[in-house]
Formats: structure tokens, C-alpha cells, sequence
């Protein structure tokens, strides 16, 4: 759920859900993050429209919600949040897909020697990421 949609619900005292924690797919194929089915069921939101979307089982519409993202929300200095409009999506073992419209906010290094990966993102006062 996005910030804005926080306070609006805060104001007129409607049941928002307390914040999601869950791990992340990076897909360097997907031009759109998404979110898991059962992610989005448990955020207590509505979606805010349809896409369409290529499946391997062919073209679909999927809803798309509108959240806010914390990338390392447990790091000292954690990435800024990202009000994002996500595609629901089938996917196990992950709350979302992490695709190009949030990897392009900043910087995917693959250190393949040792089969690591950075992802920087930015942050309020920090110069590049």
C-alpha cells in the first residue's frame, strides 16, 4: 500500500495491514516489479487497474497494485522508498519480482567469480546511489 493510501485509511480509521516482509526475485527480464498473489491478498489492498502481461502460458490481464517498497529495510542505511505500481504474479518461494523500472533506479553489479551480486539503490543525501 502506497504512503498516501496509508494516511487516507489512518484518517478515515480503515483496517490497513502492518508492513510485509518478504523476499525478493530479481528478473532483469521484466519491465515491471510484481507481487505475489498471496503478497497482495495479505496487504489488504484493491487493485488500481489491469495490465496485460506475457505469460509462458500466453498473453494475460493481471491486476496491478499500488505499493511502497523498502529495499534492506533492515540495513543502517536502507535505500529510499519507492511508490510502485506492481503486477500481480505467479511466483513461489518470493513476496515479488524485483524487474527494470526499480533495478533501473540504480546500479545491479555481478561479480561472477565470486557469485554475488550488488544492488544499489538510492538514498536521501548520498550522492549516486
Amino acid at each position: 500500500m502506497r504512503r498516501d493510501e496509508l494516511e487516507r485509511r489512518r484518517i478515515a480509521t480503515i483496517e490497513v495491514s502492518l508492513p510485509l516482509y518478504g523476499w525478493g526475485v530479481i528478473d532483469t527480464a521484466a519491465e515491471k516489479s510484481g507481487v505475489g498473489v498471496t503478497t497482495a491478498q495479505a496487504l489488504l489492498v484493491d487493485p488500481i487497474g489491469a495490465n496485460r502481461v506475457s505469460t509462458p502460458a500466453g498473453p494475460a490481464m493481471r491486476p496491478v497494485y499500488g505499493i511502497t517498497l523498502t529495499v534492506g529495510p533492515n540495513l543502517d542505511s536502507p535505500p529510499d522508498p519507492m511508490d510502485l505500481d506492481v503486477i500481480e504474479v505467479d511466483i513461489e518461494g518470493a513476496a515479488m519480482l524485483i524487474g527494470r523500472d526499480v533495478l533501473g533506479l540504480g546500479e545491479l553489479v555481478w561479480h561472477g567469480t565470486r557469485r554475488e551480486f550488488e544492488l544499489r539503490l538510492p538514498r536521501s543525501g548520498q550522492p549516486n546511489c
